[in-house]
């Protein structure tokens, strides 16, 4: 059971924009702790990789976003709530949690629509493909250890 939660973590982190970087003040952002998260990216790029042909491409990324948004919206519903979105995530998110969600929340209404949430998804994917092939790979993805998010 421990090891459902954690991978179904890694997947909220990923999917939610976490694992891939903050926005926040327009600088690239990581989640990570510390350092001391070793196979922590690797683990995660690989619940990505559904194919597992080492690369994410944009439908899976798509695809778990979808995933991500329909277990988030547990009310079924059609909106993510700020309690939604906080549901699940790992306690070293938690206070970057609400920032993230103001971030998609980009009508300001306090829930965030499908379509905001894909926005977002959008967004996240073209900072990090930084070569423009639709693809994502380990080198393009942040490197852990700064601490800040």
């Amino acid at each position: 059971m421990k090891r459902l939660h954690l991978k179904g973590s890694i997947g909220l982190l990923i999917f939610s924009g976490f694992l891939f970087g903050a926005y926040g003040t327009g600088q690239h952002q990581i989640l990570a702790a510390d350092s001391s998260m070793t196979g922590f990216a690797q683990k995660a790029f690989g619940d990505a990789d559904s194919n597992g042909d080492g690369v994410i491409s944009r439908s899976e990324f798509d695809t778990g976003r979808t995933k991500t948004f329909t277990e988030k919206d547990s009310n079924g519903d059609g909106f993510m709530t700020l309690t939604e979105f906080k549901a699940g995530l790992p306690k070293f998110v938690q206070p970057r949690a609400e920032s993230r969600f103001n971030e998609m929340d980009t009508n300001h209404d306090g829930k965030v629509s499908r379509s905001e949430h894909e926005a977002s998804g959008d967004a996240t994917f073209k900072r990090l493909d930084t070569n423009g092939d639709g693809r994502l790979t380990k080198e393009e993805l942040p490197k852990f250890g700064n601490g800040k998010f």
